[in-house]
């Protein structure tokens, strides 16, 4: 990732290099990203990640989003304490279910806002219901993003499912997340639903 990101996240937290020279436009989705690599995951001591994050949304951000890595670390609680609300995203499956309730729980434990975002779901018998995983969570879900095959091909791609497929199951799903995030509604395009019934 340094080859394409000479700037990142644990650079920033070193005290190596500000913020905003970490800083990348990505033209596809007109998103400004701040990376991270695996050193971030071992090495690198976030207590200063709330502060990083406040620095950035003073600045020209409405809203800053801390991508964590999955599992129970230390890396999770410094990315909850560094945040306003948490999004904790799980599948319908029980293992995965029962892994989002220890966040859900430490979250709330923290005083923070907690949504839901179920993730891969494909309506199978063996499946968690919907249901069950908000009883179970204790917390609003946000969004339902079914299972797409067009992701896998978009990131083989190299490329968000939102711009590799306008129009697909999960790039509508994902949208409807996104404009629920910032309090509107979405409206998909229909030459974007014709497109991908056509399968272009």
């Amino acid at each position: 990732m340094s080859g394409k990101f000479p700037k990142t996240l644990p650079d920033v937290v070193s005290g190596k290099t500000s913020i905003f020279r970490a800083i990348y436009h990505n033209p596809a989705t007109n998103v400004d990203i701040i990376p991270s690599d695996i050193k971030l995951r071992k090495d690198v001591d976030l207590e200063k990640l709330k502060e990083l994050v406040y620095e950035v949304a003073e600045s020209v951000y409405d809203f800053v989003l801390i991508d964590s890595s999955p599992g129970f670390g230390n890396n999770v609680l410094d990315v909850i304490r560094a945040s306003d609300k948490v999004l904790v995203v799980t599948t319908p499956n029980i293992p995965d279910v029962t892994d989002a309730s220890k966040i859900v729980q430490l979250a709330k434990q923290m005083r923070k806002k907690v949504f839901i975002v179920v993730n891969r779901v494909k309506r199978e018998n063996y499946e968690l219901e919907i249901s069950r995983i908000k009883r179970i969570l204790k917390a609003p879900i946000l969004a339902i993003i079914p299972e797409d095959e067009k992701v896998p091909e978009s990131i083989s791609k190299g490329l968000p499912v939102v711009v590799y497929k306008r129009g697909s199951k999960a790039s509508t799903a994902f949208k409807r997340l996104a404009a629920s995030l910032i309090g509107t509604k979405y409206k998909p395009r229909v030459i974007d639903r014709i497109k991908w019934f056509l399968g272009f």
